[in-house]
Order: structure tokens, then sequence, then C-alpha cells
């Protein structure tokens, strides 16, 4: 069972590493590496593990609009976008969280390329609100050259999406 813990107080360099090692370091954290200070002392951060193992790292922020909240995960675990009614719980869980905060709206922006994250954020209920195939055209510079970013939505009135576990699992 997949189990959620918040980190306070993370070291920015431990999310910088991370950060690195998903290629997740836009153009613009790596021109000013105090941004990721910043997002240390702005963030909440959730781990979702599972036995100890690290599964993913959830970040939140707030937004500019004081009602909706940014998100983005993480995954450590290559194959836990495939985990769809693990993920489904989590996201019940997680909307309780965030609509409990009072926020309206909870978004994310990920990558194009990052088909873990989408299939991981499509479980927890998540609408996808940019066509995949063209998103926000060059939203982010992850590497040599800008991708774009797709846009995913949630809000309190948005239906609960429940999976089946696999049969045998």
């Amino acid at each position: 069972m997949i189990e959620i813990e918040e980190i306070t107080a993370p070291n920015p360099m431990d999310l910088w590493e991370l950060l690195d090692r998903h290629n997740l370091l836009s153009g613009a954290l790596k021109a000013n590496p105090s941004l990721v200070s910043g997002m240390c002392q702005n963030g909440n951060f959730l781990i979702w593990h599972e036995d100890g193992t690290p599964l993913a790292l959830l970040m939140e922020f707030r937004s500019m609009d004081p009602e909706v909240i940014d998100v983005l995960v993480v995954p450590e675990d290559r194959w836990l976008g495939k985990r769809k009614a693990d993920i489904s719980d989590l996201g019940v869980w997680l909307r309780e969280r965030w609509f409990g905060m009072g926020f309206r709206r909870v978004q994310s922006s990920v990558p194009a390329s990052r088909v873990n994250i989408h299939r991981i954020m499509k479980s927890m209920g998540f609408i996808e609100e940019t066509r995949h195939d063209v998103g926000l055209r060059g939203g982010i510079r992850l590497g040599r050259k800008p991708e774009g970013l797709v846009l995913y939505g949630l809000l309190e009135s948005d239906p609960v999406k429940k999976f089946k576990d696999p049969v045998g699992v």
C-alpha cells in the first residue's frame, strides 16, 4: 500500500539532485539555482513510499491566484503510472487535502515527453486541458530544445476516478 509523508524543510541540494536526475531542471532553474532554495521555502513536499521505498515526490506551490495550487509529481518508480488503482486512491486523499485547504482549482504543467507523469495525473482524476500533441508550445526547456507543456486541471466537482486492481495482483 502506498503511503504519503510530508517532508518538512527539504534540502535545496537534495531537490536539485532529484530534479536533475529526472531531467526536470528547466533552463530557468539552471540559470538561477537560487530558485530551488525558494521552492524549498515556499512549497510543500509529499513523498509517496511503499515499505520505505520512495515512489514519487509531489511538490505543491501556490500560484498567482490564491485559490489555485500548482503541483508537480516526480516519479522515482518508472512503473508507478501503471498502478492506476493505487494512484486513484491517493488522488482521493489528495483531493480532500487540497479542497479542504480552500483551493478551488489544482493544476499541473507536465512536460509533453513525460508519459509516466501523464498517467499519474490522469489516474488521480486530473483533466487534460491542452491537446497532448501540442500543449503549450515550447513551454519549457529541459534539454537542448524547448518542448511543450501539457496543462492538467482538477476541480472539486470533477468526478473521482476509480480503478480496479488488475486480476492476479
